[in-house]
């Protein structure tokens, strides 16, 4: 499924000093809108961490009218300075032949989260975790049982071949289920795979002048290659180093849409499937190369679409869809997306709604409130497989936001289950399994698990 845009660019995002502790809400003196959630609005933390990064941002709007956008970096005295002009590299040195470098969240003071509760401090991922899940947690599933079945079924399977192009393929959540396998037990063979699949990877994104098969397929190419502890100087087929690689992904421009042109410009415009599975590529990307001014900006849009309208990102733009005669207004529980997924209120037929993708129809190009297409069950169900890659990635590093603004991500799933979710298309069928683990739910799961875009493996993955 594609969704075509118009071109703009609209984020006008100021990026003064203090970037990384306004991700947090330090500093904030400013009450909450009077829109915002009010209940359980703060991520859990587990320790806190003190680190500084020499790593600078870029983001420039696209067309015409591109420009060059101050950067953020932190210096060594923590302060954060304004650059101008390209974001700066990451050093080969400073990852040399390691599958990535043992990151850290910039500092900062407890200060006020979503809901207008103290929020704890941004954390460390400890060394000898892995980006999608901490070693603990790996090494505390189970070895037999369904869920371990399917996901060895799956690894061991014939793949078909990698390509990042490809809009509908299931192979890059199959190679991360190899490279889960070979962590949790050792099994040489799974890694050497693995790194035999991500290897064809680089280049093969040039196929098609779209982000959106690139933001579904590079997430778990890049999670798996962390679980098998490729070196970043592995030599791709293309000739590329997978650091290399990796260090143009996300400004690696797709042309063929104006307005969401590259993973950087994708994942914080607006709140629909497009934006969400950038977001969590994005993320995953930036935490390998060790990037902690784009691992905060990354939470900041998080944040926000999960309904923190305190987030320092700013509200989303329009897609199509939602200014189509209005129609957006017609389902936003709030002035114009302010965020990704409407707030908890009992009794309205919007409550929990992922705003953008609810209205989507399979033969127009949006609908009013309130009845749901299949369209807009199944981009929901897109949207929540990239949110809970999100959130298990800021689980590993210590951030569990499962909780986050009233169970946001269980509450957007509530509302497609109660307008005919879900879908009947098979990459969903996972999520009623991941909900039921995370939040005691009580879905049905007669029709098994299954293999998404960034996940799936519910029964055995996405656990608490």
């Amino acid at each position: 499924m594609t969704e075509q845009v118009p071109w703009a660019w609209g984020l006008g995002l100021t990026i003064g000093a203090g970037i990384a502790a306004a991700v947090w809400g330090a500093g904030v003196a400013s009450a909450a809108p009077a829109d915002a959630e009010t209940s359980s609005g703060t991520p859990s933390v587990t320790s806190p961490v003190a680190h500084r990064s020499s790593v600078s941002a870029r983001r420039t709007p696209d067309g015409a009218q591109a420009r060059t956008q101050p950067t953020v970096s932190l210096d060594g005295g923590n302060r954060a300075r304004i650059l101008r002009g390209t974001a700066a590299a990451v050093s080969p040195a400073r990852v040399a032949s390691r599958n990535r470098i043992p990151v850290t969240a910039p500092a900062v003071s407890p200060a006020v989260g979503g809901d207008g509760s103290a929020a704890a401090a941004a954390v460390v991922q400890p060394a000898g975790d892995y980006v999608l899940i901490r070693r603990s947690d790996l090494m505390s599933k189970p070895t037999s049982g369904p869920g371990w079945d399917f996901l060895k079924a799956q690894a061991s399977a014939v793949w078909e071949t990698p390509e990042l192009s490809k809009l509908d393929t299931k192979t890059p959540a199959m190679v991360m289920a190899a490279a889960l396998v070979y962590a949790r037990t050792g099994d040489v063979s799974y890694r050497d795979k693995v790194i035999a699949a991500i290897t064809k990877v680089p280049g093969t994104e040039k196929k098609t002048d779209v982000v959106l098969p690139f933001a579904r397929n590079i997430f778990g190419y890049v999670v798996a290659a962390d679980l098998v502890g490729m070196p970043l100087n592995t030599v791709t087929s293309n000739g590329q180093t997978w650091l290399a690689f990796l260090q143009q992904a996300r400004t690696e421009q797709f042309p063929g849409n104006t307005r969401w042109i590259s993973l950087e410009k994708t994942s914080g415009d607006s709140a629909g499937n497009w934006n969400a599975y950038a977001l969590s590529s994005h993320l995953a990307i930036s935490i390998v190369l060790g990037d902690e001014v784009a691992v905060a900006r990354d939470i900041a849009v998080y944040r926000r679409f999960l309904g923190d309208t305190t987030s320092p990102w700013p509200a989303f733009n329009p897609t199509t869809g939602y200014s189509w005669n209005n129609n957006g207004r017609t389902w936003d529980l709030s002035s114009t997306l302010q965020r990704g997924i409407n707030p908890d209120k009992p009794g309205d037929p919007r409550s929990g709604a992922i705003i953008v993708d609810a209205l989507r129809h399979t033969a127009l190009t949006s609908v009013a409130c309130c009845k749901v297409d299949l369209a807009g069950r199944a981009y929901t169900e897109e949207t929540l497989d990239a949110l809970l890659a999100i959130n298990m990635v800021l689980k590993a590093r210590g951030m569990d936001f499962t909780d986050f603004q009233n169970q946001a991500i269980r509450r957007a799933y509530a509302f497609l289950a109660r307008n005919g979710g879900p879908s009947g298309y098979s990459n969903g069928r996972f999520l009623a399994l991941a909900m039921n683990n995370l939040y005691g739910t009580t879905y049905s799961t007669a029709a098994g698990d299954s293999v998404a875009r960034h996940l799936g493996f519910g029964r055995w993955l996405v656990t608490r």
